[in-house]
């Protein structure tokens, strides 16, 4: 019997993947039976639209005979905040939206933490920055930059000024 392999299968929009096929009799051609991703005819790479959906990736040897994958194609991988200032030893909860689950959150360059499931990104006690990185259970990635700063203060504090003088503060 005529096989795709895989016959089920997850991508993030924009993926690719190659489809394999066995059995049936002799040559196979691959193509779209339903959605709007695209396959190579003959190799059996497909790639994934850019949007959410469900294809359907259709295998057919010489004889006519054919197999269909389902493709279901979630959102691309995104973080967020893709961008932020921290303050030293201050925090940043990151998310994200799309990719295939599970997601992980780790610091690819740069200082600081960040807890593996939530995305919690804690700064350290000196500046510098860093990048936090999502990735997804096949691959995907998408990072965010982060900033550590020192704390934002006035100089001087207080003092006392008499009616109708200055001071500059810093």
């Amino acid at each position: 019997a005529l096989t795709i392999s895989p016959n089920a299968i997850t991508l993030a929009a924009t993926n690719t993947h190659t489809f394999s096929a066995t059995g049936g009799s002799g040559s196979y051609s691959y193509s779209i039976a339903s959605g709007s991703g695209s396959v190579n005819a003959t190799t059996g790479v497909y790639t994934a639209p850019g949007a959410a959906g469900t294809d359907v990736v259709r295998v057919v040897d010489g004889s006519g005979k054919y197999a269909d994958a389902i493709v279901t194609v979630v959102a691309a991988l995104q973080i967020s905040p893709a961008s932020q200032s921290v303050v030293l030893s201050g925090t940043i909860a990151f998310s994200a939206t799309g990719g295939v689950t599970p997601l992980v959150y780790s610091i690819h360059t740069g200082v600081g933490s960040v807890n593996s499931s939530t995305g919690l990104y804690t700064a350290p006690a000196s500046s510098g920055s860093a990048t936090v990185r999502v990735t997804d259970a096949i691959g995907n990635f998408s990072d965010a930059t982060v900033t550590v700063t020192n704390a934002l203060t006035i100089s001087p504090s207080s003092f006392t000024l008499a009616v109708n003088n200055t001071k500059t503060f810093t």
